[in-house]
């Protein structure tokens, strides 16, 4: 039969355990989805209060400001599988357009754990 540890034994365990490399539990892919996420939210709030210039083609300027690559970010999401919980609410925060667009209300609690998980505290543009 197997014996617990006593606490004797987990003390003089300390130092070799002490000397095991921290392990990463951080990929690749959530650094990606992480840094996607920041990209379209900052890009997403600079279009929120952008003021076209007089004699441009608004929907044009947009795109070409904004839409196109929020665009690409948001494919380029779709793409990367998520890893963490914070990968997840990333993409569910953007597809939903931070819940004003989803079933659930956008300060339901699942959209302020959304926002907790991210880092942010509202959606982009907003004061």
């Amino acid at each position: 039969m197997e014996k617990d540890m006593t606490r004797r034994q987990i003390i003089k365990a300390a130092p070799a355990l002490a000397a095991i490399p921290a392990v990463s539990v951080a990929s690749e892919p959530e650094d990606q989805i992480i840094r996607l996420f920041r990209e379209w939210y900052d890009l997403s709030a600079k279009y929120q209060t952008y003021e076209v210039p007089a004699g441009l083609d608004e929907d044009r300027e947009l795109a070409r400001l904004f839409c196109t690559r929020l665009r690409d970010i948001e494919r380029e999401l779709e793409a990367i599988p998520s890893v963490t919980a914070a990968d997840f609410a990333a993409k569910a925060l953007i597809t939903h357009e931070f819940g004003d667009y989803s079933g659930i209300d956008a300060e339901a609690p699942f959209w302020m754990e959304a926002r907790r998980l991210t880092g942010v505290t509202q959606a982009p543009g907003r004061a």
